[in-house]
């Protein structure tokens, strides 16, 4: 009888913190498609929410990465390639010490090469013109 109660107790106890699980959850903004017909890498980058997708959600979301590397500031960086040859998109998801993503930084050729969204969401950038040789840099005055 004891451990009936016990489990009953537990099970109504349980039940608020369930539901205050999914409720959050449900406003974490879900990152854009990595794949290579995803549109236009900037509008990738650009769209991609910063310092709230942990890895569970990017994993639950673009699969496991092609490569796992550790990026020059020591962050743990997903790699994700699409497409073959020169055709080949790459991102790279850059996490954190808190285990969020921090940055996505894509790899491909053209203009977009080296663009990250942390520059793209911190900045306003001019989309790329080809008389210029690709993007316009923000100035530093």
């Amino acid at each position: 009888m004891k451990g009936k109660t016990l489990f009953a107790t537990w099970l109504i106890a349980g039940i608020p913190f369930t539901s205050m699980d999914v409720i959050a959850t449900e406003h974490i903004p879900q990152p854009p498609m990595l794949l290579r017909d995803a549109g236009d890498p900037s509008e990738v980058l650009q769209a991609y929410p910063l310092g709230v997708i942990d890895e569970l959600t990017a994993f639950g979301q673009h699969g496991g990465a092609h490569q796992k590397i550790t990026l020059p500031n020591g962050h743990t960086g997903w790699v994700y390639e699409y497409g073959y040859g020169h055709g080949t998109h790459r991102y790279i998801l850059e996490f954190d010490q808190r285990g969020v993503v921090s940055n996505v930084i894509y790899r491909g050729l053209g203009p977009h090469d080296g663009m990250s969204s942390l520059i793209l969401q911190t900045h306003q950038i001019e989309e790329p013109r080809e008389e210029h040789g690709g993007w316009k840099w923000p100035s530093s005055n």
